[in-house]
């Protein structure tokens, strides 16, 4: 439920900029997974992810391309 909600407001902030987009949520955090164009949508969904419950402890391993 709370990778949905990551997810989701990921997906919000970036208006869906974030291609193939995966949220792990497990004890050591949460990772996001995908691609996107710019260095600037990755620091959105980053920033959107750490505002969630979890989202201190976030691996970003979107690539941009």
């Amino acid at each position: 439920r709370l990778a949905a909600s990551i997810e989701r407001a990921v997906r919000r902030e970036t208006r869906g900029g974030v291609r193939n987009l995966s949220v792990e949520v497990n004890r050591q955090g949460v990772l996001l997974k995908g691609r996107c164009p710019t260095y600037y949508l990755k620091q959105l969904a980053q920033h959107a992810a750490m505002g969630m419950p979890g989202g201190n402890r976030l691996t970003n391993q979107i690539e941009v391309s």
